[in-house]
């Protein structure tokens, strides 16, 4: 994400970068496996590797699902929910967010999105991974079952549990506790694929704290960089 441009974003006047796999690979079952440098220079940045829905375009989030396969931002985050929940600053984190009940109207309910989202997240061990560094992260998507690893080892698991999101982490040495929220059915829906997005936000609604003062990180035009050296999908017949 560089500064400047035809067309900088209020208010802070920096871009935001994204790619994406969208109408070219898209994984209903299967393997995925990449190389990841999370940005984390400074505290208005938020970078992102994950998975959503093709059917965000015709039900809209979070009903097409989603899951980060790995995210960070800093503690000047608005939601305080996530710096007592995943913790401080510069943790890599992941999620799989899921609905509570199907609507009539899926229009209706896209405008009041965040009464029907469900939140399953939870934060990398420390210790599984380098907070600077790249590390190689794989999610793995098969019928009625989602897993999280980094580095090789064990993140997270997620399960159907009678039409239920169930999910358990792996804190480096044991398993936690069962829990989770929402539907499973995204997942597994045939007309719903998962496509890939890998992107680095500035500024965002999230991350905007203190935004007054994010001239002080620029260096060379440069705010921050997340980076990637390879993606491999493995795609598994259903």
């Amino acid at each position: 994400s560089i500064c400047g441009g035809s067309a900088p974003r209020h208010p802070t006047g920096f871009f935001s970068g994204r790619i994406n796999t969208k109408d070219k690979v898209e994984v209903l079952h299967g393997v995925v496996e990449a190389r990841v440098k999370l940005a984390d220079r400074n505290d208005y940045s938020w970078s992102a590797f994950w998975a959503l829905g093709t059917q965000v375009g015709s039900r809209g989030w979070p009903f097409c699902g989603e899951s980060e396969i790995t995210e960070m931002w800093t503690t000047s985050t608005q939601w305080s929910k996530w710096k007592d929940g995943v913790g401080d600053a510069m943790r890599p984190a992941f999620t799989l967010h899921s609905y509570h009940s199907v609507p009539g109207d899926f229009a209706a309910a896209r405008a009041n999105k965040q009464a029907w989202v469900s939140y399953n997240e939870g934060a990398y061990a420390d210790g599984t991974y380098d907070p600077h560094g790249y590390n190689d992260y794989r999610w793995v998507k098969m019928p009625n079952k989602i897993a999280w690893f980094v580095n090789e080892r064990p993140v997270a698991e997620a399960w159907n549990g009678g039409g239920q999101v169930r999910m358990r982490i792996h804190n480096g040495r044991w398993w936690g506790g069962e829990f989770g929220d929402g539907l499973w059915a995204p997942f597994d829906d045939p007309r719903n694929p998962m496509f890939l997005i890998f992107n680095l936000a500035f500024g965002s609604g999230v991350s905007l704290g203190g935004a007054k003062d994010i001239n002080r990180f620029r260096k060379n035009g440069e705010l921050d960089r997340a980076s990637m050296e390879y993606v491999r999908v493995w795609e598994v017949a259903s």
